[in-house]
């Protein structure tokens, strides 16, 4: 169930769904599991918060550099022939 391919390129290559959160799921169900157990409006819930979108935060920065990466590779060979 779900999606397969990314994408298909023209030439029939097919790029395969990454699955970045698969990775890291367990890591950030703990850290919001932490979130939750703190009492709003409390400087640790603030803290925890933070906490949590920096590592969400960070898990889409590595998604997208690696997809960018594998792009410009693809092209530089495609067109210098490396």
């Amino acid at each position: 169930m779900g999606l397969e391919n990314f994408a298909k390129l023209s030439n029939g290559e097919d790029i395969h769904n990454p699955r970045f959160f698969r990775r890291d799921e367990k890591e950030l169900a703990k850290a919001q599991r932490k979130l939750s157990q703190a009492e709003k409006g409390t400087p640790e819930r603030a803290k925890r918060r933070t906490q949590y979108s920096i590592s969400i935060s960070a898990l889409l920065i590595g998604a997208r550099t690696l997809l960018t990466r594998k792009a410009v590779n693809w092209w530089t060979a495609l067109l210098y022939g490396f």
